[in-house]
């Protein structure tokens, strides 16, 4: 999926929560995984990040569930709050429609290498990804001004 698609159903999935802070969480951890594609924006400004990195591949680690699961782990032992399952929810969110991929995710590297993948699959930067980005900005800003 591209970007837009990821960052619209991040958004979506913020609205569970019921609070901008969550949404906007939920938005930053919807694109936190494309880190490590070095034509993204955050990641040519991070060059530990980006494709150009031998230890960071697309569509590796970074889309797996051992780093939300981190970082919701380590989040909860610092502060002792659930504050952070809007940023994991959006990060989960990026895996999951990331599972539509023809090339899937190894969901649970490093524990397990083989990708991931659903038998419907959507590739990037298709009519259907764009029509899905489309629709998850309409459902998010009908949720967002109640209108639905």
């Amino acid at each position: 999926m591209i970007g837009l698609t990821h960052l619209a159903f991040g958004l979506l999935s913020g609205e569970l929560f019921k609070s901008k802070e969550a949404i906007l969480l939920s938005g930053v951890g919807s694109v936190l995984p494309d880190i490590d594609v070095y034509s993204g924006s955050i990641a040519t400004k991070i060059t530990f990040a980006s494709g150009k990195n031998r230890y960071l591949k697309h569509r590796g680690i970074m889309h797996s569930l051992t780093v939300p699961l981190l970082i919701a782990v380590i989040y909860f032992a610092l502060f002792g709050n659930m504050l952070i399952l809007p940023f994991v929810s959006g990060y989960i969110s990026h895996l999951f429609l990331d599972m539509f991929n023809p090339s899937g995710i190894p969901l649970f590297s490093p524990f397990y290498g083989k990708k991931i993948k659903f038998p419907y699959t959507v590739k990037t930067g298709s009519t259907q990804d764009y029509v899905l980005s489309v629709l998850f900005y309409g459902l998010f800003f009908l949720f967002l001004f109640q209108l639905f």
